[in-house]
């Protein structure tokens, strides 16, 4: 984690979904999601399961952030609410998450991705377990 935070690490699955990370700081990160057309479903449109898992992937940093020394976090429970389609064509999409609880078991993160328009795709409440490496 200490080396992803320096931007040192690459992470294969940030390559394969197209997202990279801009900003952090405690409790919050901000990425952005390359839309391709290796994600589109039969429709044309980014499929869910990459939506989620960008929402899923900042919402985890958001509370990894927050954790001690020697614990990370993992998601036990991911709610998405898919607003609107987005479209390969739509271009890069912003990817927000802010940790709403900082418990020593538990915590909560809201993450949220727009278009840079500013409209809502896609909102999602991410429960993640606390546990030790």
């Amino acid at each position: 984690m200490d080396a992803i935070r320096r931007r040192e690490a690459k992470v294969p699955l940030y390559e394969l979904i197209g997202l990279r990370v801009n900003d952090f700081g405690l409790g919050r990160v901000s990425m952005s999601l390359k839309p391709a057309q290796a994600h589109a479903n039969p429709r044309g449109s980014v499929a869910g399961g990459i939506i989620a898992t960008a929402l899923d992937t900042a919402a985890a940093w958001s509370c990894d952030l927050l954790c001690s020394e020697g614990n990370i976090c993992t998601t036990i429970d991911l709610k998405v609410n898919f607003l609107r389609p987005l479209a390969v064509t739509d271009g890069d999409v912003d990817v927000v998450a802010t940790a709403l609880h900082s418990g020593s078991r538990i915590m909560v993160s809201e993450a949220k991705m727009s278009r840079k328009d500013g409209k809502l795709i896609a909102v999602a409440l991410v429960t993640l377990a606390v546990v030790s490496t």
